[in-house]
């Protein structure tokens, strides 16, 4: 009888898998610099998918500007823009696609958001959009229960049952690749919780990843960040 060879799955971020069936290139990945995908070096398949995901993602964060951008912050790196409910419909339908492009990253269910009580907030880099923030008003949350590390469950909570107030929800906030670990998410935050007047730590997260989990975290200064 024949043995059948072993196949597993390897996890190689949350939401990427590939099938290792035994292939002597299993451990043979890379990152795409600029549109975040994990591909298998050398694997026609991948590298096809690859094309089509970086063509419409790259497409997706052009931004040559706006005529009428509502700037809140300049910087050596690139600029903040706020875009709220009441601007014109384009300005709308971009943030739409931005969002829609990258909902898949963050595990949200797609077009799970309302413009009602939002601001979206935009990092602009060299005529591309290199990170975004939407944030909505809130009237109560709920308090993390510290202790837990992120890597242990990385979609679990553990927190109150009681609740306590708070305006500043963050709904969404993603860096491009490109631009990771350069402080954008901390300004783009930084940007909103000024528009509602709140403190670092008043700031409250809707369900974030393992990785917005650490950002939440030190963002607010405490394990016992705030969720809704």
């Amino acid at each position: 009888m024949r043995k059948t060879a072993r196949k597993k799955l390897i996890a190689l971020e949350e939401k990427q898998y590939i099938l290792d069936a035994g292939q002597k290139d299993i451990d043979k990945v890379e990152t795409c610099s600029d549109c975040g995908m994990i591909l298998l070096k050398n694997s026609a398949v991948d590298e096809s998918l690859h094309k089509a995901f970086h063509t419409r993602t790259l497409t997706v964060l052009r931004f040559p500007g706006w005529k009428k951008e509502r700037v809140l912050r300049e910087y050596v790196d690139g600029r903040i823009i706020m875009v709220t409910e009441y601007d014109s419909l384009s300005m709308k339908k971009k943030i739409e696609a931005i969002v829609a492009a990258i909902d898949g990253e963050l595990s949200f269910v797609a077009n799970s958001f309302s413009w009602n009580r939002s601001l979206a907030f935009l990092f602009v880099d060299d005529n591309r959009v290199a990170g975004l923030c939407w944030s909505q008003r809130v009237s109560s949350v709920h308090r993390v229960i510290g202790g837990t590390h992120p890597s242990e469950q990385p979609k679990a909570f553990e927190c109150s049952q009681e609740t306590v107030p708070a305006s500043c929800g963050i709904s969404r906030i993603w860096t491009a690749p490109f631009r990771r670990r350069q402080n954008v998410a901390t300004r783009l935050v930084d940007c909103a919780r000024d528009q509602f007047g709140v403190s670092a730590d008043t700031v409250a997260f809707s369900d974030p990843t393992s990785e917005g989990k650490l950002f939440a975290k030190s963002y607010s200064g405490t394990s016992s960040y705030l969720i809704y």
